[in-house]
């Protein structure tokens, strides 16, 4: 595990930042690959996971390699980040939910036009939480965002963010015609906006005081009840349909119960046969 979380850094170290002059150096990216190395010893349960990789580098453009890495402990434990990267990345699948949900909420014509369209949070999201806005964004934009992030010490400013940029770009993203289009507008046209423009969605994510971590805590356990009685309901239906199934062959004569397990008999030993 240790070396292909190495080989995996050695080659992302060269994928940082291209454009910018300070990564195109040896000496940056030997400070970037012993900041990740480190982090992915200290915490071998995440390791190393694509995304880091641009945060790390953000920390790197303002501080020394040893602040980073301390830095970087501290936003993966204290901000609540740390779930993102592990392997499972649960938390992440409980954020994209999150922001799914608050999207309907909050931006119910948006919602409905990503259903018609076929549109997955998971699709243009994801990159914005594994990398927190880094890989995305401007460098300025992505500074303000963890700036606010360890201020408040809570990762919920990337969830405020995420939905105050869909509610800067709802209109444009309405007149999109169809799934190619806004995916296209939503993972490069967003990216162009200006200073201007970013710094207003950062006010206005700033603004949402009722999103915070408490609140986004209280939806998980809500999705927690939910997901328990789909569970409960979908067991349920499943006992029905077992309890059916078995009444309908009740009366059925001794051959066609006979015909039915033979039948059963061949398809067992036909995945048996696919197993091999």
């Amino acid at each position: 595990m240790e070396g292909s979380s190495s080989e995996a850094i050695v080659k992302d170290c060269h994928r940082t930042f291209p454009d910018n002059p300070y990564f195109t150096t040896e000496a940056a990216q030997n400070k970037l690959y012993r900041v990740l190395n480190a982090y992915a010893k200290h915490d071998p349960d995440v390791g190393y996971c694509q995304g880091m990789n641009f945060l790390t580098g953000l920390l790197l453009l303002h501080v020394e390699e040893e602040t980073a890495f301390a830095l970087l402990v501290h936003i993966m434990n204290t901000c609540g980040v740390r779930g993102i990267y592990l392997p499972n990345m649960s938390q992440l699948q409980l954020r994209l939910r999150q922001l799914s949900y608050l999207v309907l909420t909050h931006l119910p014509r948006l919602h409905q036009h990503f259903m018609e369209t076929g549109i997955q949070i998971v699709i243009f999201a994801s990159p914005w939480y594994l990398s927190l806005y880094t890989s995305e964004f401007s460098l300025n934009f992505a500074g303000r965002v963890t700036d606010i992030m360890l201020a408040d010490r809570s990762d919920a400013i990337l969830t405020k963010v995420a939905l105050a940029l869909l509610m800067e770009a709802q209109e444009r993203i309405l007149e999109q015609d169809g799934f190619e289009m806004t995916i296209i507008y939503l993972k490069s046209e967003i990216h162009e906006w200006s200073r201007e423009r970013l710094n207003q969605v950062i006010t206005e994510a700033a603004a949402m005081t009722d999103i915070n971590a408490q609140s986004l805590d209280a939806l998980a356990l809500q999705f927690e009840e939910e997901d328990r009685l789909q569970a409960a309901e979908d067991a349920l239906l499943a006992s029905e349909g077992s309890n059916n199934s078995q009444q309908s062959t009740g009366g059925e004569d001794l051959k066609a119960i006979i015909s039915y397990m033979d039948l059963l008999g061949m398809d067992n030993e036909d995945m048996e046969g696919e197993g091999e």
